[in-house]
């Protein structure tokens, strides 16, 4: 095992720093310029209240065995995502507000 860590020390040692990409850049994915920092936001937040709806549901389904506490606390929990995705949405939309098309 100590002779691997030295072997991934090595490789990572002789790697060269990326070089930055500028836009256009050849290594560029075409989808890089429709992606931006609050898109991920949104679409990581939406996907974290898909997560929370799945657990949520499995909660209801074994609602018999579980604490009238706990599933309080679990609904608050999940309306605690939505809101805050709704939030970072709304942010976001006024951050940037939506560009106009040209009428064909």
């Amino acid at each position: 095992m100590v002779g691997h860590l030295g072997v991934c020390h090595r490789m990572l040692a002789k790697k060269k720093p990326p070089l930055p990409l500028t836009e256009g850049h050849r290594d560029e994915p075409e989808w890089l310029s429709h992606v931006n920092a609050n898109v991920l936001k949104v679409k990581l937040a939406t996907a974290i209240i898909g997560i929370s709806s799945i657990h949520l549901l499995k909660t209801f389904i074994n609602a018999s065995n579980l604490d009238v506490k706990t599933m309080h606390w679990q609904v608050v929990i999940h309306l605690t995502f939505v809101g805050s995705a709704v939030a970072i949405a709304y942010i976001d939309r006024l951050m940037s507000p939506p560009q106009k098309h040209a009428s064909p």
